[in-house]
């Protein structure tokens, strides 16, 4: 199936090469969940600082189809659309 991904800030980097403005289309196994999305692009290479993966993750915006989710574990359907907004340090 083909999952619709935006990626912003640090992890734009993790997109397949030739993606462009932060959206790419991977293709994912039909049973495939939210945390596969993540596997599939090796999100973790892409993150830095000293929180482990989960810890990152959870400061994260996650939205499937306009919805956020913290639950990696949600199944996905061909032609979603995933949008990951990191957590950003600033004020």
């Amino acid at each position: 199936m083909q999952v619709h991904v935006q990626l912003f800030a640090n992890l734009r980097d993790c997109l397949p090469e030739g993606s462009q403005r932060g959206r790419a289309i991977v293709e994912l196994s039909e049973s495939a969940s939210l945390a596969d999305v993540f596997k599939f692009l090796d999100v973790e290479r892409c993150i830095s600082g000293s929180d482990s993966f989960a810890e990152q993750i959870s400061a994260w915006q996650i939205s499937v189809n306009g919805e956020f989710t913290q639950d990696l574990g949600a199944g996905l359907h061909d032609g979603d659309q995933v949008i990951v907004f990191p957590h950003m340090a600033g004020g």
